[in-house]
């Protein structure tokens, strides 16, 4: 074990692995591409719906946050959708009827089409992965 000063909050890291690394990339940049630190245990969810893309993912690649007061926390194993999150509520801390209520009227419909066509797309997706998850199961079977 290596011994990092006071830097995290926790200290100890192999010295043959990249321990330090993604440990400061969760912490610096909320990457969460190697999953949660040791020391922090997933939450118990059936939610594999990422909250941030909307896209389902198997349960190794979605991650629950354990934080408490979280009112979404399922997000894909990458470096961009809980980021991205917590950028977008940071720039909206109040609530999202005061984001909403920001957005000139002339827009409103434009982005509710857009909304309902990523929807759509997600879907699509969506059913696509399972179409193939069922194939594989299938496949697994026969073997």
């Amino acid at each position: 074990m290596k011994v990092i000063p006071d830097r995290w909050g926790h200290n100890k890291f192999c010295r043959n692995r990249p321990c330090t690394t993604r440990y400061d990339n969760y912490v610096a940049a909320r990457d969460l591409t190697f999953g949660l630190p040791y020391h922090l245990k997933e939450k118990i969810s059936s939610n594999r719906r990422c909250d941030f893309c909307g896209i389902i993912g198997e349960d190794d690649t979605v991650i629950n946050l354990p934080f408490q007061g979280l009112e979404h926390f399922t997000f894909c194993r990458s470096s961009i959708c809980y980021r991205a999150y917590l950028k977008f509520m940071r720039a909206n801390p109040d609530s999202l009827v005061r984001f909403i209520s920001q957005i000139p009227h002339v827009f409103q419909n434009e982005i509710i089409e857009r909304l309902t066509e990523r929807k759509t797309v997600i879907e699509e997706m969506n059913n696509e992965l399972q179409h193939k998850r069922n194939i594989h199961m299938k496949f697994l079977k026969n073997e």
